[in-house]
């Protein structure tokens, strides 16, 4: 098998799979090791936003993670895909881009095996990026949920803020 020269990729191609492959990421580190990391995702100053809920830089971040685990037991799984770069923008020092996901959350307090369920939340993720000497860090990352299970309430604890358009 051959190896693929991911820099000889088109740019976009090239930031698109770089980006899928912190996406599945992020959420590896929220199922599998209780968001442990997941702050070191963003830049110093980066967001989190979840709706009307939000944490902005790494400390928040990390804190809403650490929160969310100290509440006991729970497993999750959130499902990734169409993953699209819908923007890269290569004209300044560093390249930003935008992106776009979709979710699909399992999830429910307790220990595996849980029974099965439909998922608890489809969204939208919409992220600003920008690719440093150390790769793809999120900006700004947005959830917006497009269906959402009346009997769940959120376990990511964030603050609330108003929306600004």
């Amino acid at each position: 098998m051959n190896a693929v020269d991911v820099n000889a990729l088109d740019p976009l191609v090239r930031a698109g799979l770089e980006i899928a492959a912190l996406n599945a990421l992020f959420f590896h580190r929220v199922d599998r090791e209780a968001g442990v990391g997941v702050a070191e995702l963003f830049v110093d100053d980066g967001v989190y936003i979840a709706g009307s809920r939000r944490a902005a830089g790494r400390a928040a971040i990390d804190e809403a993670y650490r929160a969310r685990h100290a509440r006991g037991a729970r497993v999750s799984r959130h499902v990734i895909s169409n993953h699209l770069v819908v923007g890269l923008d290569t004209s300044g020092p560093e390249p930003v881009a935008t992106a776009t996901s979709l979710l699909s959350l399992y999830a429910e307090d307790g220990t595996a095996p849980r029974p099965a369920a439909a998922p608890i939340l489809v969204a939208d993720f919409h992220d600003r990026l920008v690719r440093g000497p150390l790769g793809w860090h999120y900006l700004e990352r947005r959830l917006t949920p497009l269906f959402l299970s009346t009997a769940v309430k959120p376990v990511l604890p964030m603050k609330e803020h108003l929306e600004h358009s």
